[in-house]
């Protein structure tokens, strides 16, 4: 949240522009350039709805026509470095439920086999043994 301030206010500085419904003035305008970034509003943006571009989903992202050169801020749908910063607390949350998970049925294999081949040297030595060394031993046959 500390990063997401700092950046958006180091943006937003210095850029004091009209403030105009953005499908109205896109019509009006009719080709526009990108200046800016799409980049979140703040809370006094939202608050005092002096940033209209700011209704729709809370981003604003600074254009300017190419006929009159009026700067004004449009609305925009998503903040790529908000979303990449998404996409990373994701990729870490699923590498913490993952790499138990991973563990835990590693150990679970490793016990598994060890069973196995226990259970499997026992049924060989049981099967290797005769009658007579049963017998030589002292154990009863029946």
């Amino acid at each position: 949240i500390c990063l997401e301030s700092l950046y958006a206010s180091s943006k937003s500085e210095g850029t004091v522009m009209k403030s105009t419904a953005s499908n109205t003035t896109t019509r009006q305008c009719g080709n526009i350039i990108e200046i800016g970034e799409c980049q979140p509003c703040s809370a006094f943006d939202i608050k005092s709805r002096a940033i209209q571009a700011c209704m729709a989903n809370g981003n604003k992202q600074l254009v300017k026509c190419r006929k009159s050169k009026l700067k004004f801020y449009k609305s925009c749908l998503m903040v790529p470095w908000i979303a990449e910063r998404n996409y990373w607390i994701f990729q870490v949350f699923m590498l913490i439920v993952a790499l138990p998970s991973w563990i835990t049925v590693w150990i679970r294999r490793r016990k598994l086999e060890e069973q196995a081949r226990r259970r499997h040297l026992a049924e060989d030595f049981c099967r290797r043994i005769t009658f007579p060394e049963i017998k030589r031993w002292g154990f009863s046959t029946v």
